[in-house]
């Protein structure tokens, strides 16, 4: 009883504007967002980033992120707990910019906002057909040829905001075309080598499940070793560590993989990771990490 009606008050105070503190920033949350009530239940959801940016820092003092699914700003302001790194903004939902650009104003001048959503060159959006428009939104359901909206690559994007074609942290949240995401901007992260944090969930828009598809989870982590990743930070969704995985434990990749699909047709528990990405040139980081 006590948990139903838990529910039923977040649910009422879903409607109202809500604000969040994060890291050293105070930010205004889309109406609908879930953040808040995850917070207070799960302390540990979205703090590893920030963890993973000051060892960053420790080692780069000069370190840029890209945030790659921007939304409000939450992700940025965790990137900046503790130091003032540019984050360079990548936002296409223009319900929600309005609301990112006016978070952003307070965190500094270093910020910038590229008002885009990425992917392949060539593809477009149909905006009709985007799920959760406006708090959480994927693309993913509402991709082709002919849509108002054009995508554009990193590498595209990279080309308006040079000063962060260095970047060493890539923060991808793109709601189910995360791995797609990696898979066109393999040039840039095998050259620049960035730590990678996303997220990995291919079972709630059915894509990327079977091996046979070009986003099956276990390719693109093993694309990313490929490009020399050596080391895979897991946390669960609630954000507890769960383990380190070697590049060269390709089986591990599928282990993990399957126990997640187990979680979608047997009973949910754990329903996406978060994953962190290595290079070899930073492994020497995940040390202080884990």
């Amino acid at each position: 009883m006590r948990l139903e009606l838990s529910r039923s008050l977040w649910s009422v105070r879903r409607r109202f504007p809500h604000t969040l503190t994060i890291g050293r920033y105070r930010i205004r949350l889309p109406l609908g967002s879930w953040l808040p009530e995850s917070v207070l239940r799960y302390p540990l959801a979205n703090v590893a980033i920030g963890r993973i940016a000051d060892a960053l820092h420790s080692k780069y003092p000069g370190v840029h992120a890209i945030d790659i699914g921007a939304n409000s700003g939450d992700t940025t302001a965790m990137i900046r707990r503790s130091f003032d790194i540019p984050v360079l903004c990548v936002e296409g939902d223009d319900k929600i910019l309005a609301l990112l650009r006016d978070n952003v104003s307070s965190m500094g001048s270093d910020i910038t906002i590229e008002p885009s959503f990425i992917g392949e060159e060539g593809l477009s959006v149909n905006l009709k057909k985007i799920n959760a428009y406006g708090l959480n939104a994927s693309i993913v359901n509402a991709l082709g040829t002919e849509g108002g909206i054009k995508l554009r690559s990193l590498q595209s994007i990279l080309g308006s905001h040079p000063q962060f074609s260095g970047a060493k942290l890539l923060k991808i949240d793109a709601e189910g075309y995360d791995f797609d995401i990696i898979l066109h901007s393999i040039e840039f992260i095998a050259s620049v080598r960035p730590v990678v944090f996303f997220e990995y969930n291919p079972f709630e828009y059915n894509r990327g499940i079977n091996p046979e598809e070009a986003t099956y989870g276990p390719k693109v982590m093993e694309k990313l070793a490929g490009a020399g990743y050596t080391d895979f930070l897991y946390y669960d969704n609630f954000g507890h560590f769960l383990m380190r995985v070697a590049s060269a434990d390709r089986s591990a990749f599928r282990h993990l993989h399957n126990y997640l699909e187990s979680n979608w047709t047997n009973g949910m528990a754990v329903p996406y990771f978060d994953i962190c990405a290595f290079h070899c040139d930073d492994s020497a980081l995940v040390e202080h990490l884990i």
